[in-house]
């Protein structure tokens, strides 16, 4: 695969990626990650996208870091930093074809919890934190996909929408930054770096001029169609790289 290539399919997830999560307030790596792990394999696709995502969350904790409710964002952390452990030895340990298997049954498994939305009250209270966090912390490390059990969290305690957003920001911001010391920084062609990251700058202003006039639904659904389709393909992918 040609580097002009590669640059222009990540330029092309990376953006919609961050245009979304500007719309919906989470789904970057959801949308991103199969694209990603499908171009440049999991070994490099997850931690280009931890480091794109700290980006992400960084940008958005500017404009909302007054509502950050910074002792919950800490309580998230400590069973997270226990969950990168595992996540790390098993993206270390199990083949590349298999890992991109588990990668897409995982973003998948992750996408139908968030649909059940009313019925995945599952996390609730200090345990609830506690699990969610290590779950989230496993599949960060492992898919770059550490929201949708924190999103579980977030339905099962009623926690304000507001102060989530802004919660979160901080939360994945260390979360990312322990999985990357875990895996270390993707090493990629300059032109690939650069389109990623101006790809991700454009997806954001494209995401801030399109949130007036996409309705929070459409966006929604958005999220989940090109994720479950880049899912499928990743698996897709790892099924022909075992044959």
């Amino acid at each position: 695969m040609s580097i002009a290539f590669t640059a222009v399919i990540v330029g092309a997830a990376v953006m919609f990626g961050a245009a979304t999560q500007r719309l919906t307030g989470m789904g970057f790596a959801l949308v991103a990650a199969p694209a990603l792990v499908l171009v440049l394999g999991a070994g490099t696709g997850v931690p280009l996208i931890q480091v794109l995502s700290f980006f992400v969350s960084f940008s958005v904790l500017v404009f909302v870091i007054r509502d950050v409710a910074w002792t919950k964002a800490l309580l998230l952390m400590v069973p997270a930093a226990l969950g990168i452990v595992p996540g790390w030895w098993l993206s270390n340990h199990v083949p590349s074809a298999w890992l991109l298997i588990i990668i897409g049954l995982l973003v998948i498994a992750a996408i139908l919890a968030m649909l059940a939305d009313e019925r995945a009250r599952v996390f609730k209270g200090s345990p609830g934190m506690a699990a969610a966090g290590f779950l989230s912390g496993f599949m960060n490390v492992t898919a770059g996909v550490g929201g949708p059990a924190i999103v579980l969290y977030k339905l099962s305690n009623a926690w304000p929408h507001k102060q989530f957003v802004a919660t979160v920001q901080v939360y994945f911001m260390a979360l990312n930054t322990g999985s990357l010391i875990a895996h270390g920084l993707p090493t990629l062609p300059m032109p690939v770096w650069i389109t990623a990251f101006a790809a991700l700058a454009t997806g954001i202003v494209v995401g801030h001029s399109a949130s007036a006039k996409v309705p929070a639904r459409v966006a929604s659904r958005l999220v989940v169609l090109v994720a479950l389709v880049g899912s499928l393909a990743t698996i897709l992918q790892g099924l022909i790289q075992l044959n």
